[in-house]
């Protein structure tokens, strides 16, 4: 389970104007399936860990717009979208190993890029930046069709 902080519940009084009831943090499953983990780790929340999400192209869009916060990168959604392009150009006879590269939920990765929706990687940890040479520690960084990153951001 993750905590989200934007949690907040309404009630509408007499007037019909909402009044909040709740303000405060909120619990979200993950499905076992979806997360994976340093299982030595001391605790859950030292483990490094990726959870996978499958958002549509118009959420991710429009969380760019609305939530600029979340520190999604415009140029990476547009090399996306020239990807799935790209592939869309193409028959699925065009790719011989296509069940080769499985992406959950879907037939193989010709039928994945040609859907609406796109796989996203949240990764939650520590890492080594091999081009700096630095260590980072407490990072959230996105891969967006296992390819792109889409945020890269200290946690």
């Amino acid at each position: 389970m993750t905590i989200s902080t934007t949690a907040t519940d309404y009630k509408t009084d007499e007037n019909g104007d909402m009044i909040p009831t709740y303000i405060g943090p909120k619990l979200n499953r993950i499905s076992p399936t979806d997360i994976v983990f340093d299982p030595t780790a001391p605790s859950f929340e030292k483990a490094p860990k990726i959870i996978r999400s499958l958002k549509t192209m118009g959420q991710i869009a429009a969380e760019i717009q609305e939530h600029p916060e979340l520190g999604y990168l415009q140029e990476a959604f547009d090399r996306m979208r020239e990807n799935r392009h790209a592939f869309a150009n193409h028959s699925q006879g065009d790719f011989k190993r296509n069940e080769l590269y499985d992406i959950n939920g879907f037939t193989g990765f010709w039928h994945y890029f040609n859907s609406d929706y796109v796989e996203v990687l949240d990764f939650y940890g520590d890492f080594f930046d091999k081009e700096t040479g630095e260590l980072k520690r407490n990072h959230l960084i996105s891969v967006v069709d296992r390819s792109v990153v889409i945020r890269a951001q200290s946690n």
